[in-house]
């Protein structure tokens, strides 16, 4: 499909003219349009190559998307009051709960494995919480509960290491901490101490974090339905 010979620069171009109006205030109006067209494109792309994604799991992908294109939305007014920011922050957070659905299985969970990287983001978010805390105000909940959500998307992606193949494994986890990094530096810019570049970085590590996101769920359709191939024509022969 051509679609998928020139998707990764339609992306780059999306992706630069959002890093653009972000970082300028003066053509914050563009981003009306920019900032949904980032995760609206990635539901276009997925939609078009959603048989990759068998059994009915590639519905959890576009949700995902769904909720994101919405939380960009709503994060996009977020100067019209902390309402927007708290369903901003449900939309992403409803968003990861469908990724970390689409990814878990239960017998990727090791004990071995678990709680060594459990331990980093627990640490991870304890400092980052100590940091913020007493900046959020009312908003301390809803992010409490956010961070849970996306450690355990992180921890879900980490735990398919071995499970599937190493590019499924290495671009889907790079998804998830380019999330983390991304929420990371959106809390610190509204909560903590702002600065002229952070909406750009936000965006440009956002961005990345869904498209190795999809890309990694794409990877691992594909994979699944060549392994059920195979077994199909091992069983036929």
């Amino acid at each position: 499909m051509k679609i998928n010979k020139y998707f990764p620069l339609i992306f780059i171009l999306i992706v630069a003219i959002e890093s653009f109006a972000a970082y300028h205030e003066n053509l914050n109006e563009i981003r009306r349009f920019s900032k949904p067209m980032v995760a609206g494109s990635l539901l276009i792309y997925f939609l078009v190559n959603r048989k990759t994604v068998g059994n009915g799991k590639g519905i959890l992908v576009v949700l995902a998307l769904i909720f994101s294109l919405a939380g960009d939305m709503l994060l996009y007014n977020l100067e019209k009051g902390s309402g927007f920011f708290i369903s901003g922050l449900l939309s992403f957070l409803i968003a990861h709960v469908f990724y970390t659905i689409f990814f878990f299985k239960k017998d990727h969970f090791k004990t071995k494995a678990f709680f060594p990287i459990f331990g980093l983001l627990m640490l991870y978010a304890i400092i980052f919480y100590n940091l913020i805390a007493d900046h959020t105000g009312e908003m301390l909940p809803y992010i409490v509960i956010y961070m849970g959500v996306l450690i355990s998307l992180v921890i879900t992606l980490f735990m398919r290491q071995g499970n599937v193949s190493n590019d499924s494994f290495v671009t889907a986890l790079s998804g998830g901490i380019l999330f983390m990094i991304s929420d990371s530096i959106l809390a610190f810019d509204l909560f903590y101490m702002s600065f002229s570049w952070g909406t750009a970085v936000i965006m440009i590590t956002y961005a990345g974090a869904q498209y190795a996101l999809v890309t990694g769920a794409m990877t691992e359709g594909r994979e699944v339905a060549q392994m059920k191939f195979n077994q199909k024509l091992r069983s036929d022969l």
